[in-house]
């Protein structure tokens, strides 16, 4: 058996194929208009009979289950997966229908790996979100803040003559250039302040706060955030994965 998880954005989609031991056979991004063909293609690849995809959207519900060529003479179910669903956590979210379930999902990850610990999830994409759920298995919330790259935007769109700049690993503290300079705010000024939040979670956790980092942005400061327990790239995705195993077995 294999299960996929896939991630659906507004314009893209991440998937990866685990075993059902979870071991990461295979992971792609796609843009999410050739979801079903990149579905259908995988299906044809990978030999087991039994196959479980679980997904998330940022949009209205991708109804794969009734996509005609993703059957492939294979036995196929599809788990739609929502904040309202029976999870593997407690939500203690004062307005969950608003929750992207994709926050969800890399706690449920997160507290996999570390079971019986207040976990802090960190997903640096387009947005930079904070996930926290206590020792007692509770979500609790976070924080959303603007990724690198909205900062980069705004800044080139809201001013008269701001240019829009490209991120860079290892941005310079000063910047000898409005290039530089832009690069400089933008990036030190994000890992200052993924930093500081980590330092108030530890101060509200306690020292026993295992902090996750994860997202597409994470490549950009690697090697300079403190206090990371876990760099996980697909956190997400693996939640996805343990989601489905929970209804499986449920």
């Amino acid at each position: 058996m294999v299960r996929i998880a896939i991630d659906i954005g507004n314009s893209f989609a991440k998937l990866a194929v685990f075993s059902s031991s979870r071991d990461l056979l295979k992971f792609k991004r796609i843009r999410s208009e050739s979801l079903e063909e990149e579905l259908a293609q995988l299906l044809t690849a990978y030999r087991a009979q039994t196959v479980q995809i679980g997904f998330i959207s940022v949009g209205e519900a991708v109804k794969i289950h009734q996509f005609s060529s993703v059957q492939q003479g294979k036995q196929v179910t599809c788990f739609p997966i929502s904040v309202t669903d029976d999870l593997p956590i407690q939500i203690a979210y004062a307005t969950p229908a608003t929750l992207g379930i994709d926050r969800v999902a890399g706690i449920i990850a997160a507290r996999d790996i570390s079971p019986g610990a207040p976990v802090l999830v960190i997903d640096i994409g387009t947005a930079i979100t904070y996930d926290f759920a206590d020792a007692d298995g509770h979500y609790r919330g976070g924080g959303i803040s603007p990724g690198p790259e909205l900062r980069f935007r705004a800044l080139n769109q809201f001013t008269a003559r701001l240019p829009l700049v490209d991120a860079v690993e290892y941005p310079p503290l000063v910047g000898g250039t409005t290039e530089e300079s832009i690069q400089s705010g933008v990036l030190n000024g994000t890992s200052e302040e993924i930093d500081g939040v980590i330092n108030r979670y530890k101060e509200y956790a306690g020292p026993d706060l295992q902090v996750f980092a994860t997202g597409g942005g994470f490549s950009l400061f690697e090697n300079r955030l403190k206090n990371i327990n876990f760099a996980t790239p697909h956190l997400v995705l693996e939640g996805i994965f343990l989601i489905v195993q929970h209804y499986s077995t449920s």
